[in-house]
């Protein structure tokens, strides 16, 4: 069960962002856009039945509902808090415990290259590029050599003090924990 906590308004007068009290997506989203593409989704699918209700799109700890512009968010934001409680988020805790399981440190080193990229790239698009985006920035894994990831910072972040510094530290932190215990990130 999960809890809305806050509603953030978003850029779109019709769609608003509801920040939930519990993880419902590990990594990656969902976006749907007609009742029809919801069709197994827990989420989409009960919001869809409120009418008005235009798209569904959710990641990590939040859910945004689009509206349609005849209607107002007093009825619509009103059935969102309403429903958000009675979802049955069974399915997708599994699916986050599995991925959770299948990320171990152990298995790290039997992957291909490729591979050990894409589970470096998983945990920074979930856990640090949101808030680099956020300060006009990101960054670029430039190299994988054994367990040293070198990465560039890129945009307002290729030219603040602070990223060779503590957010270095931090994705190193990071990724000991989430990747691997012998990963060391250095600057390209």
């Amino acid at each position: 069960m999960a809890t809305i906590i806050r509603t953030e308004a978003t850029p779109n007068p019709n769609a608003l962002k509801f920040v939930l009290d519990a993880t419902v997506l590990y990594s990656g989203s969902r976006s749907f856009n007609e009742t029809a593409q919801a069709a197994g989704d827990p989420i989409a699918s009960a919001l869809f039945t409120i009418d008005g209700v235009t798209s569904v799109y959710y990641m990590k700890d939040f859910v945004t509902v689009t509206k349609d512009e005849t209607r107002s968010w007093r009825e619509i934001a009103l059935k969102v808090y309403e429903q958000v409680p009675t979802l049955d988020l069974a399915a997708l805790v599994q699916e986050v415990e599995a991925v959770k399981q299948s990320s171990g440190h152990g298995d790290f080193d039997t992957l291909s290259q490729d591979d050990k990229l894409a589970r470096i790239n998983e945990v920074l698009d979930r856990d640090i590029r949101p808030g680099l985006a956020m300060d006009g920035g990101g960054l670029q894994i430039k190299a994988l050599d054994g367990y040293r990831v070198s990465i560039h910072y890129q945009g307002a972040c290729g030219s603040c003090p602070s990223s060779t510094a503590g957010t270095l530290r931090f994705i190193d932190t990071l990724l000991k924990e989430k990747v691997h215990a012998s990963i060391e990130v250095t600057p390209a």
